[in-house]
């Protein structure tokens, strides 16, 4: 009996913090059930889920003007290691520093130290958190805690033991930091976006034209570590003292942060020129007229956006309130087919030159012949950005473009370096906090029960070769071999990084032959012992390409299909799927449309 009770009290634990139930309301339930179901439950939620309620053991730093909390790099390690994982005993982690505004009636804000253990983006935990009415005073301070440990675990390594009891040595490397630029210059003590040496990676100097600082100079002197630490340039940095970063054991303070492309180019480049479009030079402008135009192409493409996306396409009318995913949505998949007929033809070889260069940096494992096109095409796209809109507009996120290739040398896809797996746990924190009094004691006991009861390890993520079956069906379509034959049909598999439907948006992919593949229903063959999964479906074989310049749009498996396509059903093991595509159509054109190779499903 002692045993079930145990159990139920940890789903309850488990269920309350999975979903963020509020302590009052977890309160509120046990008093009911253990009146009405088991009298051995507690009645508070806090006996529950075993939450600290002595202030004096959570022990906060003083860092002015505000409180530190440190959880530690260790600890974090400990908590969410997967030892599935083949690193040959090697952990390389990933840092992201961000300020976190609570509220919007107040000047209360974290400073969150999160991070990840590669490859496992999608969980992020806290190494530090910051709560203060401004940032901290002192960068050096406020990451001293964070340098001390790091140092030692890359010095001596650490110690994990696996669920069997068995002790295992791991070395830990730094891998990258990932901030905004103010973040960075915040923490490097070097000048933000606005100084004329603001570029962290060459020594190139702003112009002050148009009542703005402009970077119109290219392949000026690269930076490197031993230049930054002898401030060679003393322009680029603010202070007398060095950031503290520079005395982590092997770091190379130029390569260790990245380009952040989510603020740099999704924020940044990309935002600023849809502004352009909008409100800039006249030459350039598109109109009200077309701007509705675009407002209801936008629109029309809700209808095609895939399950693969949280969200939905807006009109310009909500343009100031585009995230991030959405501008990213735009440049990788809705702007090329959206700006077709919108934009002058200049502006649109334009945008295709940073689309191009975009996907190329984001595509697993391109060659070094594609990574040289990649950077003499965003050089190309530079210079043709400052005879079309003028040279005042090279802002700073525009002139590190010329740099981002050196991220994807140092770290592969930029996704592997981008803030977006940080950003999403930024929310995390927020749903911590349940009220605005002493919001750093409340993170940090929300923090702890969620690491007793959940699972916080990578064991809930897809093995790469297995699928999930969903709504079953008997409603066919079958090829006429199969329809003697023992099989379960289903309308969706789901996969590590897709989800294949037999619906018009979420069924289209690649094969390995590099044809257009119409998924109309999903078998398993109950008589095969393999398990195996077959799609079943058409194979459209006219197609053309949708652009040819910068580059052939086929290339990047980029194409126009017609409506026409081969009228056998086909048999294709799922095995044979090397990505999903989105399918978009054009109001103007209702009898081809264009395929794009969902990027993360490569």
């Amino acid at each position: 009996m002692s045993t079930e009770v145990g159990s139920i009290r940890n789903k309850l634990a488990e269920w309350s913090i999975k979903h963020r139930i509020t302590h009052a309301a977890i309160s509120d339930l046990l008093v009911i059930l253990k009146s009405s179901y088991d009298s051995s439950l507690p009645i508070d939620a806090r006996t529950l889920l075993k939450t600290d309620i002595s202030n004096s053991k959570i022990i906060l730093k003083e860092v002015p003007p505000g409180f530190y909390y440190h959880f530690g790099i260790k600890s974090g390690i400990k908590n969410h290691y997967d030892f599935t994982d083949d690193s040959n005993g090697v952990i390389k982690l990933v840092v992201g520093i961000d300020g976190l505004p609570l509220t919007k009636s107040s000047k209360s804000t974290f400073w969150p130290i999160l991070c990840y253990i590669r490859p496992h983006s999608q969980v992020v935990f806290p190494v530090g958190i910051y709560w203060g009415n401004e940032k901290p005073t002192e960068s050096n301070v406020f990451m001293h805690d964070f340098v001390l440990e790091i140092s030692d675990l890359i010095t001596n390594g650490i110690e994990v033991q696996n669920k069997k009891g068995i002790l295992y040595k791991l070395k830990v490397i730094m891998d990258v930091f990932v901030c905004d630029v103010p973040a960075k210059s915040y923490i490097l003590k070097t000048k933000s976006h606005s100084g004329f040496f603001s570029c962290s990676r060459c020594f190139v100097e702003g112009n002050y034209t148009g009542h703005r600082v402009c970077f119109p100079d290219l392949n000026c002197t690269k930076r490197t570590h031993e230049n930054f630490i002898t401030k060679q340039n003393e322009e680029h940095h603010i202070g007398m003292s060095l950031s503290i970063i520079t005395d982590i054991p092997g770091i190379d303070i130029i390569k260790s942060f990245s380009l952040d492309y989510m603020h740099l180019i999704c924020l940044g480049v990309m935002k600023k020129m849809i502004n352009l479009w909008l409100k800039g030079p006249l030459i350039n402008r598109i109109g009200s007229r077309k701007s509705t135009e675009l407002s209801i192409l936008l629109l029309s493409m809700k209808q095609y956006t895939p399950v693969d996306f949280q969200r939905k396409p807006r009109g310009l009318d909500e343009f100031n309130r585009w995230k991030a995913t959405e501008l990213r949505m735009f440049l990788l998949y809705f702007g090329p087919v959206v700006l077709k007929y919108i934009i002058n033809k200049k502006c649109y070889l334009n945008f295709l030159c940073l689309h191009v260069s975009m996907r190329l940096l984001l595509t697993p494992n391109i060659s070094d012949r594609y990574l040289t096109f990649c950077r003499e095409l965003l050089n190309y796209f530079i210079k043709t950005f400052s005879k079309i809109y003028g040279e005042q507009f090279i802002s700073h996120n525009i002139h590190a473009l010329e740099h981002i290739c050196d991220d994807y040398i140092n770290f592969g896809p930029l996704d592997n370096c981008s803030a977006f797996p940080f950003e999403n746990h930024m929310s995390v924190l927020k749903k911590y906090l349940r009220k605005s009094h002493q919001p750093l004691q409340q993170a940090v006991k929300r923090y702890n029960e969620e690491t007793k009861y959940l699972n916080t390890q990578n064991s809930n993520v897809f093995n790469k070769d297995s699928f999930l079956f969903k709504q079953p069906h008997h409603d066919g379509p079958l090829p006429i071999p199969l329809m003697s034959k023992n099989v379960n049909q289903y309308k969706i598999v789901k996969l590590k990084n897709m989800e294949i439907r037999c619906n018009e948006k979420d069924c289209y992919v690649q094969t390995v032959e590099k044809t257009v593949f119409k998924v109309v229903n999903i078998i398993k063959n109950i008589e095969d012992t393999k398990n195996e999964c077959i799609l079943i479906g058409y194979t459209f074989y006219d197609t053309s390409l949708f652009y040819n310049q910068p580059i052939s749009s086929s290339k990047l498996g980029i194409v126009s299909i017609t409506n026409s396509y081969c009228d056998n059903l086909i048999q294709l093991p799922i095995t044979q799927i090397v990505c999903k595509f989105i399918f978009l159509k054009t109001l103007d054109d209702k009898q081809s449309a264009i395929v794009i190779p969902i990027l993360h499903t490569l």
